[in-house]
């Protein structure tokens, strides 16, 4: 106020809100918005002040900054984790992919062989769950990525029956296939999504039922508007969604 009554200098004066530094009668620095207006009035100036105290609000936005630099540290810290972690799995991973290769090239019953087949398609499944992890950027940003090729969607379920196959019998369950025969098995997606979501249906279907029957039924329907479409189901004759009475 002195520097605009001595040389009509305005700095703070018509500013509008500016946050600045108070200090009380016990000399406590707090933080304040002020705002200054003046006005002439019978050829006098008139100040014009508001001025209010904002220590809840810098503590609350002190609280954001520090809350937003927690959970960006956390976020870094599950990226780290993950990448060291998928770099961990990938070793044992390789390891195995090697072994079955070489247990190929030998001398197999027929069992045998069908049980490291089994083995190989848990172990490419699971190198293919791992890459998916590593993709840091779609999971941040809530999508996984997905790859859509042509592929033979009956020659994908059949090989899913397969590997349940030998888990199916230790419960002494029927896994089979109903397929509509008026479908086509060239299908255009994403084979890894679409077997691990039929290889999950029915490992829990299979955990659920005893001495019982899971079905994988694919049909083929038009949809109201005309649009071709397949219909993938997982039905068992097990005990089904409990719930407390």
């Amino acid at each position: 106020m002195n520097r605009f009554l001595t040389s009509n200098s305005k700095r703070v004066i018509g500013s509008g809100r500016v946050k600045l530094d108070a200090r009380d009668k016990q000399g406590r620095q707090f933080p304040v918005k002020l705002s200054l207006e003046v006005m002439e009035q019978n050829g006098e100036n008139l100040f014009i002040s508001f001025l209010r105290d904002i220590s809840d609000e810098v503590a609350a936005e002190a609280e954001l900054v520090q809350a937003r630099d927690k959970a960006l540290k956390s976020e870094q810290a599950k990226a780290d984790f993950l990448a060291i972690m998928s770099h961990e799995m990938r070793t044992p991973l390789n390891g195995l992919t090697g072994a079955i290769e070489l247990l190929e090239t030998t001398d197999l019953t027929t069992s045998q062989s069908k049980y490291l087949n089994t083995l190989r398609q848990s172990a490419c499944e699971l190198q293919h769950h791992v890459n998916g992890v590593l993709d840091i950027a779609h999971l941040e940003a809530g999508r996984v990525a997905s790859v859509e090729e042509t592929f033979d969607l009956r020659r994908l379920i059949d090989q899913v029956v397969d590997d349940h196959s030998e888990l199916a019998l230790m419960h002494d369950n029927q896994l089979s296939i109903d397929w509509d025969e008026n479908l086509e098995t060239l299908v255009a997606t994403d084979p890894h999504k679409v077997g691990q979501i039929i290889s999950n249906l029915v490992n829990n279907a299979l955990k659920f039922t005893k001495r019982g029957q899971i079905t994988v039924q694919v049909d083929r329907h038009i949809s109201p508007h005309e649009e071709f479409m397949i219909e993938l189901r997982v039905t068992d004759t097990g005990i089904g969604i409990l719930t407390n009475s």
